[in-house]
């Protein structure tokens, strides 16, 4: 059995500050020691159920925040942030099942710690409708409507909005993942 984790790490149990998602410091040290934990007690439960093959996605910042050596279960490390596919990268048909761990809430959302979406800066919410699909971004200014207006595939669809739309999931998601990075490159961030 293929078990695929994507991990985040705002969500983490223990995390209530950006300054233990952030390097450098003692507080995000301490974030990557919690981190660790829930990453291994997911990898523990997988191998504990059945796992044969487990791929680890690390989906927070720069998307380097563990040292691999310190993954249980011979788990492989899909790290750096240049991923095509960005906090799915290393997810594909032969995988059975995908964990979510430390994943937060969303900044249009109910109340939680450290909610947001992709860039807080930029994003303020998202929604995704069926068939074909649709993917609504809506930005918090107009001048990142109008930036993220220019990646492949995302149309101005309101002052603050860009709509994804299309037959292709995968095409679509690389389109919202280029809008992510895009509108932070133009933040300045």
């Amino acid at each position: 059995m293929k078990v695929f984790i994507s991990f985040d790490m705002e969500g983490v149990a223990g995390i209530v500050d950006w300054s233990q998602c952030r390097a450098p410091g003692q507080p995000y040290e301490e974030g990557r020691r919690l981190l660790l934990g829930e990453v291994n007690a997911a990898i523990d439960g997988a191998v504990a159920a059945g796992a044969t093959e487990i791929v680890c996605n690390d989906s927070h910042g720069t998307m380097n925040n563990l040292d691999p050596a310190a993954l249980h279960g011979q788990a492989t490390y899909v790290s750096g942030r240049h991923k095509p596919l960005y906090m799915m990268q290393g997810l594909d048909a032969s995988a059975d099942v995908a964990f979510m761990v430390g994943y937060h809430g969303s900044i249009s959302g109910e109340s939680s710690v450290l909610s947001h979406t992709y860039n807080p800066s930029v994003v303020s919410h998202v929604s995704l409708n069926a068939l074909p699909a649709t993917l609504e971004v809506h930005m918090q200014t107009a001048d990142m409507a109008e930036v993220a207006s220019w990646v492949r595939g995302a149309d101005r669809t309101d002052v603050r909005a860009v709509t994804i739309g299309g037959a292709d999931p995968l095409a679509m998601y690389r389109s919202f993942v280029a809008v992510t990075y895009i509108t932070r490159v133009a933040e300045g961030r």
